[in-house]
């Protein structure tokens, strides 16, 4: 124990965190973390709750409310022998025991699941200089472009507004001097001439390098704007601009075009990048919102992680133009935290209390050890590239899709899978406005 756990400790205490909350947040980054303050012996580390499974009695009626279970035996309605009755009363004595050791099991269960999940952290590990992610994206020293890090400028925020008269903004990336890519979602309510593409590490008003305006958006045949749940890896558009980029200013990325994912490995390291919204009021940020000193958080993050998933040839349930091959697909990761207790991506975990299922994910296996910039998607960088180092060059293979809204420690990243869409993203090429990667 030393001087660093105990400031952070009293810091949540001075947040108006009880002393419970302030020591389980204290021990996500201080593991041996004792309150020198408290004269009772400490419970131990709350182990994350993956699955809870409630078994009722046999011929029993269970009903619940919010935050409670109960359980009501029902009625048995017949004469019986007093030597009987003893051993009923016995047996009956021995399921009252187990029922309460299994209410407060259950109970105590619970209780760790609403603790995890509540956790405060948003998209970046709190351990980590918030500055440092901005650092990244921005590749100020010492993240430099070299085969350690991608160049991130041709990371681009969208910006525009929709027929309702709302505006709304996401990431994308750059593929073309006319051409970005983006999530599908990003942009299916704009009007293309009511929107701009954005350049710089700070696209706040009167900071952003160059703006661009649109003359086209070209949503993916599958994608289904209304669709609740988004499992089918379509989550991809192509924007077209209505003059050249200066590629001065920003640089074209190069996407994997291959139709195929045998060149990619699991437990590579990946970069994503975007302009995620971490304003206080406009995300769920909660103790960590950050502010650039203009009003409203505009800066190009990134963040690294670990290619844990990859899913591709997924058909959407419905019949749509090309749904012949025209299919999709993600690449998935996981947010690990620095006490190593929420690798949702681990062999046979399936759901979150904050994420629900996300079984479609596929199986396979994660380590739970977080990189030393890891890092996880928020609003606001939906559409933004993920990159890999793949045959000596940074490569483009996803497009950040969905994930869950606290983006907390836990959270399972769904990105679209670039290489599934080769086909449809080429049938836009052409001599006057040709797509880098495209053979003609």
């Amino acid at each position: 124990m030393g001087p660093a756990d105990i400031e952070y400790y009293n810091s949540l205490i001075g947040q108006g965190y009880t002393q419970e909350q302030a020591l389980f947040y204290t021990r996500q980054y201080y593991p041996d973390f004792v309150n020198p303050q408290q004269t009772q012996p400490l419970a131990p580390n709350v182990a994350p709750v993956q699955h809870t499974t409630i078994q009722a009695y046999p011929q029993t009626n269970q009903f619940a409310q919010p935050g409670m279970i109960y359980y009501q035996t029902s009625p048995k309605r017949s004469r019986i022998s007093r030597n009987v009755w003893i051993g009923i009363g016995i047996a009956g004595f021995a399921v009252i025991v187990a029922f309460v050791l299994l209410i407060a099991v259950l109970f105590a269960s619970l209780g760790e699941i609403f603790e995890l999940e509540e956790t405060p952290e948003f998209g970046f590990r709190h351990d980590v200089d918030a500055g440092l992610y901005e650092d990244l994206g921005a590749n100020r020293f010492p993240f430099t472009i070299d085969k350690d890090y991608p160049d991130f400028s041709s990371t681009v925020n969208i910006y525009g507004e929709d027929n309702g008269g709302q505006y709304l903004s996401g990431s994308g990336v750059i593929i073309s001097e006319k051409w970005v890519l983006t999530a599908a979602h990003v942009v299916d309510e704009l009007v293309a001439s009511e929107t701009g593409v954005y350049l710089g590490v700070d696209v706040g008003s009167g900071h952003f390098d160059a703006a661009y305006p649109v003359s086209n958006i070209y949503i993916h045949p599958g994608w289904e704007g209304d669709s609740e749940i988004m499992e089918s890896g379509v989550d991809i558009a192509l924007i077209k601009l209505s003059e050249s980029i200066d590629t001065e200013i920003a640089s074209v990325a190069i996407w994997d075009n291959t139709s195929t994912t045998d060149s990619l490995q699991i437990g590579s390291i990946i970069f994503t990048a975007g302009y995620g919204a971490y304003d206080l009021g406009y995300s769920e940020c909660s103790d960590f919102c950050l502010d650039d000193g203009d009003g409203e958080y505009t800066q190009r993050r990134a963040w690294s992680n670990v290619l844990d998933r990859i899913v591709s040839d997924l058909v959407p349930p419905h019949e749509y133009n090309g749904d012949h091959h025209f299919h999709g697909g993600f690449i998935v990761y996981d947010f690990d935290s620095p006490s190593e207790k929420h690798n949702s991506l681990a062999a046979g975990n399936t759901s979150t209390l904050q994420q629900g299922s996300y079984a479609y994910a596929g199986s396979g296996n994660s380590d739970a050890s977080p990189l030393s910039m890891e890092g996880t998607s928020v609003q606001g960088d939906s559409g933004g590239p993920t990159y890999i180092y793949l045959n000596g060059q940074w490569t483009v293979i996803g497009l950040t899709a969905h994930g869950s809204l606290t983006a907390n420690y836990g959270d399972v990243a769904f990105n679209t899978l670039v290489s599934s869409h080769t086909d449809w993203i080429c049938t836009f090429d052409s001599q006057v406005a040709p797509i880098l990667g495209c053979n003609r």
